[in-house]
Order: C-alpha cells, then sequence, then structure tokens
C-alpha cells in the first residue's frame, strides 16, 4: 500500500492503478485468493497518495487554482500530513483486509479465471515457451511457478521429463491456454514463446501488433505443407505464428486443416491494409484479441527508454520543488516532459489523445463556472453562514469538521475536482467572515474530497477495481465506512497539530 501511495504521490493516481491491477491479478491467483482481496485497498491506498502532492491527482490542481487568491498551495506542502495520513491509514485498511467487512460479491475462494479454465470442453490453444535466466522461475518447481495461477492458463506441462523437480534456464514448457492466457504469458517476465526471435522480425513498432485469431477457410494457401513458415507469414501476411490449431483440452490437438482456428501475430496495417485481400481470402474469421500488444520490454533501447523517462520525472520534480529559484511551473514543466516523452517514443500521439478526458474536463469547467456564479449571486455567502452556525460552537475544529462532512458527502456523487471547484469559494468566504487561517481549511477540503471510500461513484479509481474485483456497491460501504470515519479523525487531528505548530 504504501508503494502504491507514494507511486500515486508522483504520477497520476488512475494510470498507477491501471498498473498495478494486472500484477495484484496474478499475485492472487498465485496465492489462490480472489483479486478482490487487494483491489480494493489498491484503490484506497492511490486516493491517499494522490493527495500528497500537487502532481498527484487533478483535485489538487483545482484546489490550487481556486484558493490562489487567498493562498497558493506549493507542489510539496500537502506531503507532511497527507503523507501522516497514508501511514495511519493504511494500517487500518490492512488490518480490515482480514475481517468479514473485506470481501466481494463473488466467490472467494480460488479466482474466477481458475473456475473457467477447469470447464469441461473448453478449447485451448497449445503454446511453448521457454523459461528466462532471470523472472524467478529458474530453481523453482512447477508447482510453485504460479504460471498455472495466470489468467487463461489451463495447464502447464514440460516438454520433456527430467529427473530434477526445479525449473532450469530454456528449459522448455507446453502450456494449454486460451488467448487471454497467451496474453497472459507474454507478459510474464519468467519465460519468451519459444518462437520470439520471428517476432522480432515483424520489426519494432509494437503498439501496431496485436493477437488475433484466424479460422482458415477451405481454400487457404495456408494448408500446404510448411505454409506457415515464419518467412511466408511474415512476408504475405505481415505476422508471425503463435499458437494452433485450437481444440479441446482433453483431446489430442489435430493437424492444421480447413476450420481451423490459430493465434497470429500481425501488424494491424497489413490486416487492414497492406494484406487485407490476402486475408480475406485465406481467412474466414479474423478476430483482433483485446489488450494483446507485445510489452515493450527485454530490448536495449527499452533499458534506455525507462531509464530516460524515470530521470526526466526525478528533474521535473526537482525543479518544481525549487520552483522559486528555477521559475518552473508545474503546468509547463509537465507539457515539456510530455514532449520529451513523445520524441523517444515512451508514448505516443495517440496515447496522449487517448488519455484526454473531454467530458472530465468539461465537468471541471463546469463546476467551476458555477462555483464562481453561485458567489456572485450570495448563494456562497448564505451556505458559510449556515456552515459557521453548525461549527461554530466548537471553534476552529468544528469548521473543519464542517468542511470535512460536505467535501466527502459532495464527492460521493460527483467528480471530486468539481467538488473543490463549488466549495472552494465557500472555504474562501469562511475565512475571510471569521478572521481564520485558510491554509486547513484548503487542507481539510483537499484531503477529504480526495478520498472517496464509501461508494465507487466519487472516484475513477474505485469503478477501475470493481469489475475486476467482483464488488457490488454494498461490499464499498461495508468496507469504506470504518475507513472513512477513521480518514476524517486523523485528518482533524493532524491539521489541529499542524495548526499549532504553524501558529508557533
Amino acid at each position: 500500500l504504501y508503494l502504491v501511495a507514494l507511486l500515486s504521490a508522483f504520477l497520476s493516481n488512475t494510470a498507477t492503478v491501471q498498473m498495478m491491477i494486472p500484477i495484484l491479478c496474478t499475485w492472487a491467483r498465485r496465492l489462490d485468493v480472489h483479486p478482490g482481496k487487494f483491489l480494493m485497498p489498491l484503490s484506497f491506498a492511490a486516493q491517499l497518495g494522490g493527495s500528497m502532492t500537487l502532481m498527484g491527482s487533478s483535485h489538487c490542481m483545482v484546489a490550487q487554482s481556486v484558493m490562489k487568491p487567498m493562498h497558493k498551495i506549493t507542489p510539496f506542502e500537502l506531503f507532511p500530513v497527507g503523507a501522516g495520513l497514508t501511514a495511519c491509514c493504511s494500517v487500518v485498511i490492512v488490518w480490515l483486509s482480514g475481517t468479514p467487512l473485506m470481501r466481494s460479491s463473488a466467490d472467494s475462494h480460488g479466482t474466477a479465471a481458475a473456475k473457467e479454465d477447469a470447464t469441461p470442453g473448453l478449447e485451448v490453444f497449445r503454446v511453448a515457451v521457454l523459461v528466462n535466466r532471470l523472472g524467478g522461475l529458474v530453481n523453482v518447481s512447477l508447482e510453485d511457478s504460479g504460471l498455472l495461477r495466470l489468467s487463461g492458463v489451463a495447464d502447464v506441462r514440460r516438454a520433456q521429463v527430467t529427473d530434477g523437480t526445479v525449473l532450469t534456464k530454456n528449459e522448455e514448457l507446453l502450456v494449454l491456454c486460451t488467448e487471454v492466457g497467451v496474453v497472459s504469458l507474454r507478459a510474464h517476465q519468467g519465460v519468451r514463446l519459444k518462437n520470439h526471435v520471428d517476432f522480432a522480425k515483424l520489426g519494432g513498432k509494437r503498439r501496431e501488433r496485436f493477437l488475433y485469431e484466424v479460422a482458415l477457410q477451405a481454400d487457404s494457401e495456408l494448408l500446404g505443407e510448411d505454409a506457415l513458415s515464419a518467412e511466408r507469414l511474415r512476408h504475405d501476411f505481415g505476422a508471425c505464428f503463435v499458437a494452433g490449431p485450437r481444440a479441446r483440452k482433453e483431446l489430442q490437438f489435430p493437424r492444421v486443416r480447413a476450420g481451423s482456428v490459430l493465434l497470429l501475430e500481425a501488424i494491424e496495417t497489413w490486416v487492414e491494409q497492406k494484406a487485407a485481400a490476402q486475408w480475406a481470402k485465406s481467412f474466414s474469421l479474423i478476430r483482433r484479441v483485446p489488450n494483446s500488444s507485445p510489452v515493450r520490454t527485454g530490448r536495449y533501447l527499452d533499458q534506455i527508454r525507462a531509464t530516460c523517462t524515470c530521470l526526466g520525472l526525478v528533474v521535473l520534480i526537482t525543479l518544481v520543488t525549487f520552483e522559486r529559484q528555477t521559475k518552473v511551473q508545474l503546468h509547463i514543466g509537465g507539457i515539456i516532459l510530455l514532449v520529451i516523452y513523445v520524441v523517444i517514443q515512451a508514448i505516443s500521439v495517440r496515447e496522449v489523445f487517448s488519455v484526454i478526458k473531454a467530458r472530465i474536463l468539461l465537468t471541471i469547467t463546469g463546476a467551476l463556472a458555477m462555483g464562481e456564479a453561485l458567489q456572485r449571486t450570495g448563494v456562497v455567502s448564505r451556505v458559510a453562514e449556515m456552515l459557521m452556525a453548525l461549527g461554530a460552537p466548537f471553534g476552529q475544529a468544528g469548521i473543519v469538521m464542517m468542511v470535512y462532512i460536505i467535501a466527502v458527502l459532495l464527492s460521493m456523487f460527483i467528480n471530486n475536482s468539481a467538488t473543490i471547484a463549488i466549495l472552494g469559494p465557500m472555504i474562501i468566504d469562511v475565512a475571510n467572515t471569521q478572521g481564520i487561517n485558510i491554509q486547513p481549511l484548503s487542507w481539510t477540503l483537499v484531503y477529504a474530497a480526495g478520498s472517496c471510500f464509501t461508494t465507487p461513484l466519487g472516484y475513477q479509481t474505485n469503478l477501475m477495481v470493481m469489475p475486476h474485483g467482483k464488488y457490488a456497491f454494498t461490499d464499498f460501504m461495508r468496507f469504506g465506512v470504518p475507513v472513512q470515519l477513521f480518514h476524517m479523525l486523523i485528518t482533524m487531528i493532524l491539521i489541529s497539530c499542524s495548526s499549532y505548530v504553524m501558529e508557533k
């Protein structure tokens, strides 16, 4: 949890969760537990980390913009209290995960994938893989390797009978799996496909390559002897053979014939343009496997690119931290770093535009305009007076509590950035009216709006883990309400202590 929170403090929390979901799902399968045990805590940790720095989440940037007339939030101003919140809440999350409060609507014993793979009559491909020197499988038994628990994998066997009980470097394994299992195998660092050299000859544009399930037509030219040779597939189809033909798990695998279903990796432009006629003539069915592009790791240039990506992020954090000396603002430095990432091909222009969520941007823009309208029409002042009437008898702590409660209630149903855009003017009005330091109030608003534990609707990471963890709406309420209450208590304690220290 601490690692996820730390990553979310400097990277997008949605990107962090997206990266960690397959890792935790694989880990869960190896431990033979349901992924739901890990994914809700993952989402909560990402939310906690996203409120530690300005670059962690968009709602922090919105808070800086809204509060700018009275207080400019610096890049790491939120970190001390945010780190304390993360440390305390993570302990509670881990403790509650071992109680009956943490369970999903799915069966908690075993994985859905394992049940699917055990279905009688399941049709699978037979894939030959080699054990890598690095990746954690050498000197490990086949039973302890965890390969059988990968999503889509039905069975794993040794190609040759040996006296040893542990796997050795470059040992060949035969894996029976679905097309999803092939995707899982290619993402595993411990194995590589036996004909991996043939894939390298397809070229370097790995983002444009995908797995395709194809069914051979009766008059296909690929039915002849040596028709599936690597050179011919590459030259005529822009493709490489992966596995096939598909057959039932309990049957012997037949020879390639009309109607056989094969699994190929091919360049998208060849399938749709360059060799479209050739593909249509040879195959009666062509289906692209989702999320099946090969991983962009393992090559020397990949290592250089990864190093440059990390160094770029470190440089940006350093420049933004010393903004007064460097004069580099976060949004300017971020754009420059993004351009560098595009140049070194760490990300493509298409991927840049694909992550821009117009709906979210419009929501934030509309919320900012709504906040301005509420302020000009006097609604902000009226709500601020009501807030003061409820919290004033308890002093500043009471006002802080009211800010937290209102922010949490709003963020349960609308975007957290919109929550800050609406409540920000009210916080400013309260601070001006009562002569209260706005810093504790702005911190409370950021931490409360950025931590939605009770419903899946208020935060995108909750929605991301929902299908993988098989969660229902009530699962979040059962597990999230105690976490939210504890988060509120620790937020008030830490902010009160911070205010006392600042006054001294």
